[in-house]
């Protein structure tokens, strides 16, 4: 990403908007356009790792094509669960992955440890629980 702000200065900014539960930085790039704001964020499930991959194609996209920033600017959260993201990659840095690799590296935190439950709604406490170090 730092490609892209280093392109695109006047336009973009990565900064860090916060830090996860084991001290990671959650990184959010912000590409300058309209008044409204959206949010995409990547990484709500620790075992899907497109999500940051096509983060950073919006991105270009959004970069490349001044009419989708007329009235939104863009906020894209890289991952909002970099630990278990990083306890993914024996398998996910390794494409083509065989069924079995999936299977036997996959980390999947438990509900209440997903970044997703953290919605202040119905059933959902809006905080992750936490955990001592």
């Amino acid at each position: 990403m730092s490609a892209l702000t280093d392109g695109e200065p006047d336009r973009c900014e990565l900064r860090v908007v916060g830090r996860s539960r084991a001290g990671e930085p959650l990184e959010m790039l912000t590409v300058r356009g309209g008044p409204r704001s959206a949010l995409v964020m990547a990484g709500p499930h620790a075992n899907e790792p497109v999500g940051a991959a096509t983060l950073v194609t919006l991105a270009r996209y959004v970069l490349a094509h001044p009419e989708v920033r007329e009235e939104l600017t863009w906020h894209l959260l890289l991952s909002s669960d970099p630990d278990g993201g990083r306890l993914n990659e024996a398998w996910s840095c390794s494409w083509p992955v065989h069924l079995e690799e999936y299977h036997r590296g996959l980390y999947r935190p438990a509900v209440g440890d997903q970044p997703e439950c953290t919605f202040p709604v119905a059933g959902f406490s809006g905080q992750l629980r936490r955990h001592e170090r």
